[in-house]
């Protein structure tokens, strides 16, 4: 199935580009040619711009110039349907690592542009442009703040947990290392046989205590 859909979309390309070519390049050649034929070049002319501001040119300027048209259509047909076909998928997981991402802004101090991307998505699919992101009301903001306060609150009380649970390790090890240097010390001195012996006399007597009764 993705052959042939690959195959039809070949041949209306081929068309495509056979129509710029044939056509409408040519077309687009004689109109300049008529353009500059019937061009007053004593008269200033005044062009309207695309953010609706007026500017003068010169016609010399106009009759001097040698424009060249090039039409791109068949080629942006091909480049959708290769994104289509999963090149868009690629472009994206390229373009969306965050290590990319990182290595661009430290390397290069540039960054991803959302909405330029988003555009180039949609256009892809030939969908109208629309934005999923809307700006946060007031309500959503404080919400937002207060789950932020209340994330780094439960960070700060984990590592108090953690610090304390540290400390109280370290206590019952300073207690151990107390008891061992005692009798450690004990020991050299000679006193640890005899603290022992007492504690065992005095456990036996307890124990014939408790037999004659």
């Amino acid at each position: 199935m993705q052959a042939q859909t690959n195959a039809s979309n070949t041949r209306v390309h081929g068309l495509v580009a056979n129509l710029e070519d044939q056509t409408l390049n040519p077309m687009l050649e004689q109109i300049w040619q008529l353009i500059c034929m019937f061009l007053d070049p004593q008269q200033i002319m005044t062009i309207l711009g695309p953010e609706g501001q007026g500017f003068q040119v010169d016609p010399v300027d106009i009759l001097n110039a040698d424009p060249k048209f090039k039409l791109k259509t068949a080629n942006n047909m091909k480049m959708r349907a290769a994104m289509q076909g999963g090149g868009l998928q690629t472009l994206t997981q390229y373009v969306l690592n965050p290590e990319i991402i990182t290595a661009m802004g430290e390397q290069q101090q540039k960054t991803l542009d959302i909405e330029q991307f988003t555009e180039f998505y949609l256009d892809v699919y030939n969908v109208k442009a629309f934005n999923l992101f809307r700006p946060m009301t007031p309500q959503e903001l404080q919400a937002a703040q207060q789950r932020q306060q209340q994330a780094g609150m439960e960070k700060m009380s984990l590592q108090q947990a953690r610090m304390t649970a540290i400390s109280t390790d370290a206590h019952e090890r300073d207690e151990t290392q107390i008891i061992v240097a005692t009798l450690n010390a004990l020991a050299q001195i000679g006193a640890l046989n005899e603290v022992l012996g007492i504690a065992r006399d005095a456990e036996i007597k307890s124990a014939q205590i408790l037999e004659g009764q």
